[in-house]
């Protein structure tokens, strides 16, 4: 596995694998509106960074300042497109400060309609992907 970034995840102290996160390309002119979803038993996250790598939002299930409410990517100014990671995050359970967060595997789906769908499966591996999800609409 390759390490996107270290220091990373919902506690800022986890290693990023490359190969689990969903990617995102904002064109010039361009921003998102993301909606966040989420079907799952077990305490989730989702951490999204920017092309420095920097954490921008955080989202999940389970505690008050991360919720599931839609996010805004803003308006890319440059005249190059700017690439968001998306990753997955989960605790085997319910909250609790001493489980161990663990990334998730990622899935991302181009649709008709021209969004992308980022989603995660997480420790029970039942290949739904929907245990925290992330729809990108591109706007211009």
């Amino acid at each position: 596995m390759t390490i996107y970034l270290t220091n990373g995840g919902p506690d800022n102290n986890l290693n990023v694998q490359k190969e689990e996160c969903g990617f995102i390309e904002i064109a010039p002119g361009s921003g998102a509106q993301i909606e966040f979803s989420s079907e799952a038993g077990w305490e989730q996250a989702l951490c999204i960074y920017s092309d420095q790598r920097i954490q921008v939002t955080e989202k999940g299930t389970y505690h008050p300042e991360r919720n599931l409410d839609p996010w805004s990517v803003p308006k890319n100014v440059t005249n190059r497109g700017q690439v968001y990671a998306i990753t997955g995050w989960y605790k085997e359970g319910g909250p609790s400060a001493r489980k161990p967060w663990n990334q998730s595997e990622v899935r991302t789906s181009f649709n008709s309609d021209g969004t992308i769908t980022v989603g995660f499966d997480d420790g029970v591996k039942d290949g739904d992907y929907n245990d925290i999800v992330a729809t990108v609409k591109f706007i211009q």
